[in-house]
């Protein structure tokens, strides 16, 4: 519906305007009236008012003055001057006040009906235009961060050097030259921080903010974190090594007092020329990662790592271990895990040796399970990977409560340990399918992998349990989250199949129009 507003100090003129004509048949609605000008702006501030019908004549502040300053704020409002002068001077006035339309008293309301019909189509089809740009525009950023994306990936992650100077200055034009020596700072959420229920996008915005305004500085958010790259020009100065690193203290205090979660900032050493720049990236993933033995919440510089130490023999420690495990010792177990942590927070070790542990402790679970011809958890210790625990749980804190808990289901104080139904294998089929449904080559394959059972017996036991296919499922999953998308505004179609797992954009308009009855397209223009 159009809004109308009509400003008339005579209270009967307005009442007449008011009835006189069929607003609703002109797709119209009196949405606000003053008896003057003064009053009429403050009401446009309120309203989304779309056409005034403005007497010439009023006191306080007359119609002229009020289409001018009108006008001025709000160039999409379409007005008409009514006034009892018939002078062409007071026409050319109202025109040259902003006036759309000019018309004598008393109103002819066929003359009336004409104009507001003519204004109310103009203002449609401008409405329809600025929707028209918008959406232009807003696929335009969503092209333009997908293809950013991926040149961020290949120019930090993927170790190319094979980058085009033009690339660099279209994707990342805050960066003076290839040539200058680099900073690279990886941000990383720290999930266990506990200060706030946001989400860690809103720790990353605020930081990615406090950039913005840093000169010879470039940020990109990736899917587990953010990326700072700091061009620190042809030769590096502590001095800029010490600002950056103040910009980086100003933005974590902001992070702090918005109460969003905290964040740790791995720094990579200073490099010169993009090789060096994809050197300081994999420093800086690093330096992060060591939050795990130094504390989260804090910069980590790839200089405060520890050196390498060659790894330990830790035969007597599996030897002990075992022992306890047979005897059911839970006290002696838990004894000896807390003394090695202990060691781990004390002794300056290094992620390598960390890793190097968590792998012997769990060998011994496996021994032990081995022995007593028992799964001993095997869901969760078949393929373990001690670099994607250290990822998951993020501090020694929570490490040494899981294996702890681990140890105790091994000498069965936990009836988890005897838990392995066919429905408990189905929901950790589909929790894998939550997590993992953007990967495009994600299969019933890999599914029945993650959870160690055969593809085939998976395929029965699911299909039992729900009533559809492995497959139903996951098409289904990725819909719900298509929709997700469309609903919160995105509208580029390569960019929504992406982030859902379909590499062909005309397969997943199929299988959304098979899911919810209309392609992807109709169902935007529903929205």
């Amino acid at each position: 519906m159009i809004n109308v507003m009509i400003v008339d100090d005579e209270y009967l003129v307005r009442e007449r305007l008011k009835h006189g004509l069929d607003w609703d048949a002109l797709g119209c609605t009196v949405a606000a009236e003053a008896d003057n000008g003064e009053d009429a702006l403050h009401l446009l501030a309120e309203h989304e008012i779309h056409l005034a019908i403005v007497d010439i004549n009023m006191p306080i502040l007359d119609g002229l003055a009020f289409a001018g300053m009108a006008r001025s704020a709000y160039p999409l409002l379409k007005i008409i001057i009514l006034t009892g002068y018939g002078t062409f001077e007071y026409a050319q006035s109202a025109l040259k006040a902003g006036a759309n339309d000019y018309m004598l008293k008393p109103v002819d309301t066929d003359e009336l009906r004409a104009a507001v019909a003519a204004l109310s189509d103009d203002i449609r089809r401008e409405a329809d235009r600025q929707q028209v740009n918008a959406s232009m525009r807003k696929k335009l950023l969503e092209s333009h961060d997908i293809l950013r994306g991926r040149f961020m990936r290949k120019l930090l992650l993927d170790g190319s050097i094979t980058l085009e100077d033009d690339q660099m200055r279209l994707y990342c034009p805050n960066l003076a030259s290839t040539a200058s020596t680099f900073v690279v700072l990886s941000v990383r959420s720290d999930l266990n921080s506990g200060s706030s229920d946001e989400s860690p996008t809103d720790a990353y915005t605020i930081f990615g903010e406090c950039f913005a305004s840093v000169p010879g500085t470039e940020t990109w958010i990736d899917e587990e974190g953010l990326f700072v790259i700091a061009d620190m020009g042809a030769s590096f100065s502590e001095d800029r090594m010490d600002k950056l690193l103040q910009d980086c203290r100003l933005a974590m205090n902001r992070i702090r007092a918005s109460g969003s979660s905290t964040i740790t900032v791995g720094v990579g050493r200073p490099h010169a020329g993009l090789p060096g720049l994809q050197a300081s990236a994999s420093e800086a993933i690093t330096s992060c990662s060591y939050k795990t033995l130094l504390g989260t919440n804090r910069i980590i510089r790839c200089e405060e790592l520890p050196p390498d130490k060659p790894l330990p023999h830790l035969a007597s420690v599996r030897e002990s271990l075992l022992i306890q495990l047979r005897l059911g010792s839970l006290e002696g177990i838990q004894a000896t895990l807390r003394e090695l942590f202990a060691s781990l927070r004390e002794d300056g070790v290094t992620l390598e040796y960390l890793h190097f542990l968590l792998s012997e402790l769990v060998i011994v679970l496996k021994l032990y399970a081995s022995e007593k011809q028992a799964a001993a958890d095997s869901g969760s210790l078949h393929s373990f990977a001690p670099d994607t625990l250290v990822r998951q749980l993020e501090t020694l804190d929570a490490i040494e409560a899981w294996m702890k808990e681990k140890y105790s289901i091994a000498i069965g104080t936990s009836e988890s340990a005897r838990r392995s139904t066919p429905a408990i294998l189905v929901e950790k089929a589909k929790s894998f399918i939550d997590v993992n449904y953007a990967d495009s080559t994600l299969d019933l394959n890999r599914i029945a992998a993650s959870i160690h059972v055969n593809p085939s017996y998976l395929s029965r036991i699911f299909t039992k349990e729900t009533g559809s296919s492995v497959v139903t499922y996951l098409t289904k999953y990725r819909m719900i989250k298509a929709k997700e998308l469309l609903d919160g505004g995105s509208q580029n179609m390569t960019y929504i199949a992406e982030q859902t797992g379909f590499t062909d954009t005309q397969y997943f308009s199929k299988c959304f129009k098979k899911q919810f009855g209309l392609p992807p397209s109709r169902y935007i223009a529903k929205l």
